[in-house]
């Protein structure tokens, strides 16, 4: 929000945030419409881009991780892979190391684990 980097997501990682936000434990809960207009208003607008992914994408993730025999919901993290890869990011930020060192991207992106 500052402009010091430029923020480029995967249109997977809006739908993990609504049901994120509309999940979390809290009295009062997060509306479907509040949880929409946070994303939309904090993320959506403040991303430089949001990476278009069309359908040879997905299966190319699917490709990548039955390669890699990995299964279940490790394929949501690929699409973030693969969105990461498809836009040459310098970094892809993410606080869950664990499971995005099972499917580092591939040069020029740098997994970078916070």
């Amino acid at each position: 929000m500052r402009g010091e980097i430029d923020l480029v997501i995967s249109p997977h990682a809006l739908a993990e945030c609504y049901a994120s936000l509309t999940a979390l434990p809290l009295s009062p809960k997060i509306a479907p419409g509040q949880a929409r207009r946070l994303i939309e208003e904090n993320v959506a607008s403040t991303a430089e881009t949001i990476v278009p992914i069309e359908a040879d994408d997905y299966l190319d993730v699917l490709q990548r991780m039955s390669d890699l025999g990995l299964q279940s919901g490790t394929v949501y993290d690929g699409l973030h892979v693969q969105c990461a890869e498809k836009a040459s990011v310098a970094e892809l930020r993410t606080f869950n190391g664990r499971d995005f060192r099972h499917i580092p991207p591939t040069d020029p992106t740098e997994l970078a684990v916070l």
